[in-house]
């Protein structure tokens, strides 16, 4: 090579078109080295044919129709291509939208319950944006063959959604506050609409009858939909209370929920002395979820988080903390656990005795489990810890007598006695590796990730006080208990069949858009309606008698 000469240099990749670019050698004895290193840059695009990449359906034979199927490509494509050459069979009817120009999304909402479908995509029509080669849907490294993808869309959903948990819950004393947040878990997300909220979704007596004002919210957390109610005014002080959850609620498939009625009885014990822990406003007075060293089992350091949020469980809470974890399934430490360790710069002592540490957390149903620890100031090396709340979703209380109830040792080995403690740390907790053993990680008894809150961190000292107030003081009647209607709604194929213990006012058959397709006034104990001029799909059955009404969805084929 001769300095000042101009060469051609020629680039030859495996995978990229071949290209050459022409550069003049640069030059200069007196200059420094980077003076005489000719450069010679130039863009290769891959000249290899696009491939969907992924689909995100896992078990093909389960497909279900709630969700998109999302194809990925590996080159931006051409979408009105890829739209022209996209095909289904057996009449199938979905709806197409991009992410972007590597994601397609086919929302399958309108295809049959337990059908076989194909989609195909088309490597003669199919092209991406880069080069404008035909799609290589075969996978065979040339361009032109058909994506195939089949599939079977999952058995139709007839099983209504349920109340899984309460809070309160049914029966129990509600301790440890005087304004508890009525909680409602169920199995499965709700159909919601705020527009269709009447107020009379959940409502709470008293035992003279008078109804308490409040709140309402519905969030899914964990796949599932849970219903809260907070209530504008304290409770008064050991009564028992009456909660009335109405039914009605569609789960996705339009199934239909039944009500529950239950009764509580309210805190009974005053309080002798109480102080707040920590205000949940600054995080910088704790430590990182993953800054402990006793915190074990989890991913990177900067998965974990703890910051402020505005979710909060009572008016007079500025803010809550917001706890992301993220625990690693092949971990090689005995145990997971988050310790979110309070700075000894914030640090708070007490009398010990009798006293109960609570605070509302907020749980994401994943069944891992939330807790509170402390450390023994009479041994500065004593910690213990006491991870005993199992998380469902939404607002619980999570409490720990330290004193009487049991505990695990973090480190140290003195037992906890009244006197001086400080508050330790607030606990994720999943469990110990070894019982573990026989878990498939895939497939976890337990969530590997979630988002915990949690406020109203505080100690308190109760009184010792006789409970009065009993389950007796409000008795349900007939027309409250709506959970146990004895309505029964079958289809035999030609027919649809009700059968009640007391006359039926009314029957309503609607379709799954809200149109009534049928309707009965009975006014005998069952009734039938045919099926022979509805067409085949999903319907929705109300039932209504004196007082109590039940619903069901069925399937006319």
């Amino acid at each position: 090579l001769v300095p000042g000469q101009e060469v051609e240099v020629t680039y030859k990749v495996d995978g990229y078109p071949e290209a050459s670019q022409k550069v003049t050698l640069k030059s200069d004895p007196q200059g420094l080295a980077g003076d005489n290193v000719t450069w010679a840059n130039i863009s290769l695009t891959s000249n290899a044919p696009a491939q969907v990449s992924g689909v995100s359906v896992t078990n093909p034979t389960a497909v279900s129709t709630l969700e998109d199927i999302v194809f990925t490509f590996s080159r931006n494509m051409d979408r009105a291509s890829v739209e022209r050459a996209f095909s289904i069979n057996n009449a199938g009817v979905v709806a197409l939208s991009w992410d972007n120009d590597y994601t397609l999304r086919v929302n399958p909402k309108d295809l049959l319950d337990d059908m076989d479908y194909t989609i195909t995509i088309d490597g003669s029509i199919a092209k991406n944006s880069q080069t404008n080669q035909f799609l290589d849907g075969d996978k065979d490294g040339a361009e032109g063959g058909n994506y195939v993808f089949s599939f079977t869309t999952k058995p139709a959903d007839v099983e209504a959604p349920y109340i899984t948990s309460t809070t309160p819950a049914e029966n129990s004393t509600m301790l440890y506050t005087m304004r508890p947040v009525i909680r409602v878990e169920f199995n499965e997300p709700l159909q919601w609409n705020e527009d269709d909220v009447t107020g009379d979704e959940i409502v709470v007596t008293n035992k003279e009858g008078v109804v308490l004002t409040g709140r309402l919210t519905h969030a899914v957390v964990g796949g599932a939909s849970v219903l809260h109610f907070y209530l504008d005014n304290d409770l008064e002080l050991d009564k028992c209370y009456k909660v009335a959850v109405k039914g009605g609620f569609k789960d996705l498939s339009g199934n239909v929920s039944k009500g529950i009625v239950f009764k509580f009885l309210s805190e009974y014990r005053t309080v002798k002395s109480s102080g707040v822990i920590d205000a949940t406003d600054n995080p910088d007075d704790w430590f990182s979820p993953g800054g402990s060293g006793s915190s074990k089992g989890f991913t990177q350091l900067e998965d974990q988080s703890m910051v402020t949020s505005n979710l909060v469980s009572n008016p007079s809470q500025a803010s809550s903390f917001k706890i992301h974890y993220q625990f690693d399934p092949d971990t090689q430490h005995p145990y997971w656990g988050l310790r979110c360790y309070k700075k000894n710069g914030a640090k708070y002592y007490n009398d010990g005795k009798d006293a109960i540490i609570q605070a509302y957390v907020y749980g994401d149903g994943s069944g891992n489990w939330a807790g509170h620890g402390v450390r023994d100031r009479s041994d500065a090396a004593s910690v213990k810890r006491h991870t005993k709340h199992q998380m469902n979703r939404g607002w619980e209380m999570v409490t720990w007598d330290v004193n009487h109830e049991e505990n695990e040792i973090v480190s140290g080995e003195k037992t906890l006695v009244a006197g001086l403690w400080q508050y330790d740390a607030f606990w994720i907790w999943r469990g110990h590796v070894e019982d573990f053993a026989d878990e498939d990680p895939d497939e976890p008894s337990q969530a590997w990730t979630g988002d915990v809150y949690f406020d109203e961190l505080k100690y308190v000292h109760y009184n010792t006080e006789e409970q009065h107030a009993t389950l007796d003081d409000i008795i349900i009647t007939s027309v409250d208990e709506i959970a146990t209607s004895n309505i029964t709604i079958s289809n035999d194929g030609n027919a649809i069949n009700i059968n009640a213990p007391e006359a039926i006012g009314k029957v309503f058959v609607y379709a799954m858009n809200g149109v009534t397709v049928a309707n009965v006034a009975p006014a005998a104990t069952s009734a039938t309606i045919s099926t022979a001029n509805l067409a085949p799909g999903a319907y929705v059955v109300k039932v209504v008698t004196n007082g109590k009404t039940e619903a069901k969805r069925i399937l006319v084929k």
